[in-house]
């Protein structure tokens, strides 16, 4: 997502999960329009690929919701 962004978990920087958390702890207003993308492009991309199955992981859903 971001070449210079945080170190991530799993050992990569500037991964979704890096640069989303800390915003979703915060209660970030931006998140929900950032959530909102992402899950829009989740359904094309589902849509385009035909899977059987998406999964989406990370620590991301330790967090309490914020919408």
């Amino acid at each position: 997502m971001d070449p210079t962004g945080p170190d991530c978990a799993c050992g990569n920087v500037g991964c979704l999960e890096a640069v989303l958390l800390p915003m979703m702890a915060e209660n970030d207003p931006d998140v929900q329009g950032i959530a909102q993308r992402l899950s829009q492009a989740v359904i094309t991309v589902g849509a385009i690929v035909d899977p059987e199955l998406i999964i989406v992981g990370g620590d991301s859903g330790l967090v309490p919701k914020a919408y």
